[in-house]
């Protein structure tokens, strides 16, 4: 059974992250792990401490045989931009830089030989 928690702060569709190239900053593989403590970034601790304890919960009378607990970062960078006095933006992410263009920042209906993702 696989379980997974993807912190995006920003306004990035989750599925975007998921399918981007990132490094794995941490990875374990027992007979039973416990909540990552090796960062200081709280909200992977937390997200770490929910993800082991609801595998637990779910599984409480079965054999668990081996576990495997994995942090994956994935690059994002959000860029700001003004177009005609208009603040927008969009964001780069994963080690493709591909980009992810919200339709309420694009600032023309039309644009050849544009890909919006």
């Amino acid at each position: 059974v696989t379980a997974e928690h993807i912190d995006t702060k920003l306004s990035i569709p989750e599925n975007f992250i998921r399918n981007a190239s990132g490094q794995v900053a941490f990875e374990e593989e027992k007979p039973k792990v416990v909540p990552v403590d090796a960062f200081k970034d709280e909200v992977i601790k937390m997200a770490s401490a929910q993800l082991v304890a609801s595998h637990a919960f779910k599984f409480p009378d079965e054999k668990i045989l081996r576990q495997r607990h994995q942090v994956r970062v994935v690059p994002v960078t959000k860029v700001n931009y003004e177009w005609k006095g208009r603040s927008r933006s969009f964001f780069v992410y994963g080690y493709e830089n591909k980009v992810h263009l919200p339709k309420s920042s694009y600032p023309q209906s039309y644009c050849w030989g544009c890909s919006l993702m």
